[in-house]
């Protein structure tokens, strides 16, 4: 007998498995990150083919096979721009890298929600700001200033706006300094 589950949830990862199938990686609101595979997708037939978009919240079944979880039904409506999508998916790399598999957090799925809403590098850079602050990754201000320039420690407590990245330099240097905080922690990828 089969147990099926409902969950709310952001597909955050996709590769190809065999002819037609897809193998996704969530993060669900109940089961924190799973991945699961999802059958015959690719067929020009299937049932769930324009649903299962990435980065986009979506309403999924879905059942534990023997070695993998597997999607029976999926529901999405959001479609997206490209340059939406490009922001998104470093967003959805970046909480990949911060999160293991079946480990609900209701705080980051929270987060996670908000990724529907990122279409700007201003965007992102708040996104990765808040997944690392629920991680208790974000130091204090004091510590910042190790990590991040006077103008971006002014972005990050949101005295300023978004000219702060209309600077190319200053773009690559808030980049650094979050990849230099995940160096601090040991977050390495």
């Amino acid at each position: 007998m089969n147990n099926y589950y409902g969950t709310d949830a952001v597909v955050l990862a996709s590769r190809e498995r065999g002819e037609a199938d897809l193998y996704l990686t969530f993060f669900t609101k109940d089961l924190g990150r799973i991945s699961a595979v999802v059958a015959g997708v690719r067929l020009a037939k299937s049932k769930l083919r324009g649903h299962l978009t990435l980065f986009a919240p979506l309403r999924l079944m879905l059942t534990r096979g023997s070695t993998v979880w597997r999607v029976i039904d999926a529901e999405s409506t959001e479609r997206m721009s490209a340059a939406a999508i490009a922001y998104r998916k470093r967003c959805a790399d970046f909480v990949l890298r911060l999160t293991g598999d079946e480990e609900p957090d209701l705080d980051l799925w929270d987060v996670i929600l908000d990724i529907e809403h990122i279409d700007t590098f201003s965007d992102e850079m708040r996104f990765k700001l808040r997944v690392l602050e629920i991680g208790g990754f974000l130091p204090d201000a004091a510590e910042q200033a190790r990590f991040f320039t006077p103008k971006a420690r002014a972005f990050i407590i949101k005295r300023t706006d978004d000219v702060l990245f209309a600077d190319t330099h200053e773009r690559e240097a808030f980049e650094e300094g979050i990849e230099g905080i995940l160096r601090a922690n040991h977050m390495l990828y």
